[in-house]
């Protein structure tokens, strides 16, 4: 059984600069839905990365270092309890 890392955590990590005047930056990104998760699917990925927390942790984790002005995701699981707060958190 392969075991996976674990994610840096958020202090780690500095954000990117915001964008440069007159630009913005824009990030869309298929996140994976919950659902389709499955290590029989990716069988690459050590089972402790495919796991809901983890996941939904390091997403938020990575949106925060991207410092997107726009953001687009696809395939989201749980929004309004999930992932809404932290974006809000991130500003």
């Amino acid at each position: 059984n392969a075991s996976a890392p674990p994610p840096a955590p958020a202090s780690h990590v500095a954000p990117l600069p915001p964008a440069e005047s007159g630009t913005f930056r824009v990030v869309t990104w298929n996140i994976l839905g919950q659902v389709y998760a499955k290590s029989q699917w990716f069988t690459h990925s050590p089972r402790p990365c495919l796991k809901q927390a983890r996941r939904w942790a390091q997403i938020h984790e990575l949106v925060r270092v991207m410092n997107p002005d726009v953001m687009l995701l696809q395939e989201v699981d749980n929004f309004g309890d999930v992932h809404e707060p932290a974006f809000r958190d991130l500003g």
